[in-house]
C-alpha cells in the first residue's frame, strides 16, 4: 500500500500487523519493515491527526532514533525524515525543514536515491 500512496490501507496494516514482521525476520529486513511502517503512521496521522496514527508513528520513530544513535548507518536517512516528519506534524516548519534536508542528503550520500526521492516529494517548499 504504501508504495501507493494508499497511506490509510498501509497504516491500518501497520496497526494490524504490529511487530508480527519482526518476530518472523530478522536482518536488515526489521529496519526497513520498521520505517515503512513508520512512514505510513505518519501520514495519517498529519491527515487525520488522530493518537491511534501519531502514537505508534512516534514510538516507531524512538525506535528507529536509538538505532541511530547506537551508531547504526543504516538508519540514519530514516531517522532523519522521521525527526521531519515528526517536527511537521507538531507544527514546527523550520526544524522539519531542517530535518528533511539533512534526510535527502544522507539517503543520497549512501546510495539510497529512492528514499532521497521520496523525501524530496514530502518535504516542503
Amino acid at each position: 500500500y504504501l508504495f501507493f500512496a494508499q497511506y490509510k490501507q498501509a497504516a491500518e496494516s501497520a496497526l494490524e500487523r504490529g511487530e508480527q514482521f519482526a518476530d518472523e525476520v530478522s536482518g536488515s529486513w526489521v529496519l526497513i519493515e520498521t520505517f515503512h511502517r513508520a512512514v505510513a503512521l505518519y501520514a495519517m496521522a498529519r491527515k487525520t491527526r488522530k493518537l491511534k496514527y501519531s502514537r505508534p508513528a512516534n514510538q516507531l520513530r524512538k525506535r528507529i532514533a536509538k538505532w541511530a544513535k547506537t551508531g547504526n548507518p543504516n538508519v540514519k536517512h530514516h531517522n532523519n525524515f522521521l525527526q521531519a516528519e515528526h517536527a511537521a506534524f507538531n507544527g514546527k516548519h523550520n526544524d522539519a525543514k531542517e530535518h528533511y534536508e539533512e534526510a535527502i542528503k544522507a539517503a543520497a550520500r549512501t546510495g539510497h536515491l529512492h528514499h532521497a526521492g521520496l523525501f524530496f516529494f514530502c518535504k516542503p517548499i
